[in-house]
């Protein structure tokens, strides 16, 4: 799946493990990016459910409406052809004390994630986007 043109220019991925937090509109789309450039493993957090109203502005499809966006992203990413890992979370709650992954992808759309995210990226010295 990885070109090796692009190789060339940012390097070899297979190693890299990237979290993303908040599947929405941003996150649903980097999420297959991501997957794309052939990262090891991609964990996504979300708690929401997929709307209509989701349907205009993120990856997902009709058949997806009242699904997990976590499972029905998991399934785009796979059926793309990715290799790699894929985990499912709920929402992102610090006070789980999960260490994130060397290179988060901060999405969410509440402040108060937000704000837990770049907290959890502090201690755990990553790299937050």
């Amino acid at each position: 799946m990885v070109d090796s043109r692009q190789n060339e220019l940012i390097g070899d991925l297979s190693e890299v493990d990237v979290d993303i937090i908040g599947c929405g509109m941003h996150g649903s789309w980097s999420a297959l990016a991501i997957a794309r450039m052939g990262v090891r493993s991609i964990r996504l957090w979300d708690n929401d459910q997929v709307g209509e109203e989701n349907l205009e502005t993120q990856c997902y499809r009709p058949i997806d409406v009242g699904k997990s966006k976590t499972n029905s992203l998991a399934l785009l990413i796979r059926q793309m052809g990715y290799r790699g890992e894929v985990l499912q979370k709920g929402r992102f709650e610090r006070s789980r004390n999960e260490a994130l992954y060397p290179v988060v992808l901060c999405c969410a759309d509440s402040m108060t994630t937000r704000q837990e995210v770049a907290e959890a990226s502090l201690l755990n010295n990553v790299k937050l986007f």
